[in-house]
């Protein structure tokens, strides 16, 4: 089919963001605010992965019976088609790691990890099972995406660190999603945008957070926007973060720019 469009008409009209983050910094706290703030304008759900089990972090925002954890590669699938017949406000999924852990078993049968062939077995007709893995992992992204007008993922972070490079001195030489293989760069096109969450000391008793979305060729980030994003966006630390994320991303977005 043959869609024409008007490219200086376009507007945002809804977005998917990936949020990687070192443990304990607030990924899950992010998820749930944006949550509690769409759920006034329409319905949302939560998607935990067994596995992960992070929903205490947000259970005192008032957000009721919309959380559901899932098992198996397949419910996740159910869930996405089931909302696609009535598109939500906002769903949100915790986390892309554990669901990397389902989409091999679906594809392994077991919770071994997938094979890469030798010649020899490729010869033999055995099947490299990784691509397999990946393009479950992206359907499932693109799925969801079809599911909600706003849709959130979470990722904890792996800091590839370059120990034979002096030059980097122990310091991280790349900053990405813990998935597995080529996941770990490719994620960054799953979703419209992908940022990084840091929590930094600023004095005793007293942290900082900020979500960072602009290329640092360290940090894998992406965003889909006119107006390049270039400052660190600084969140507050109750409530809120959701918020300054999607004023950034609509103020990115205006043609006036």
């Amino acid at each position: 089919m043959r869609t024409k469009f008007n490219l200086d008409s376009l507007i945002l009209s809804g977005f998917s963001l990936a949020v990687h983050a070192d443990r304990a910094v607030g990924k899950t706290h992010l998820l749930g605010d944006a949550l509690a703030t769409e759920k006034e304008t329409g319905p949302v759900k939560f998607i935990n992965v067994a596995g992960e089990d992070g929903m205490l972090t947000i259970s005192a925002m008032g957000l009721g019976d919309i959380g559901e954890t899932i098992t198996e590669y397949d419910d996740l699938i159910a869930i996405a088609e089931e909302c696609c017949k009535s598109p939500l406000q906002a769903i949100a999924l915790d986390s892309l790691p554990v669901l990397a852990k389902l989409a091999m078993r679906k594809v392994t049968g077991s919770d071994r990890l997938p094979i890469i062939p030798s010649s020899d077995q490729l010869r033999s007709g055995m099947k490299n099972e990784w691509p397999e893995v990946h393009r479950y992992m992206e359907d499932a992204v693109i799925k969801l995406k079809r599911a909600a007008k706003y849709v959130l993922v979470a990722a904890a972070s792996d800091k590839a660190v370059g120990m034979l490079d002096m030059a980097s001195q122990g310091r991280p030489t790349m900053i990405a999603p813990n998935l597995p293989g080529k996941e770990a760069s490719d994620s960054a096109e799953w979703c419209d945008f992908m940022g990084y969450l840091e929590l930094k000391p600023v004095r005793p008793g007293e942290f900082k957070r900020t979500l960072n979305m602009a290329p640092d060729n360290v940090t894998r980030v992406r965003q889909r926007v006119p107006n390049l994003i270039t400052e660190r966006i600084d969140l507050p630390t109750g409530r809120g973060g959701w918020l300054k994320i999607k004023s950034a991303i609509e103020n990115a977005c205006r043609k006036e720019k």
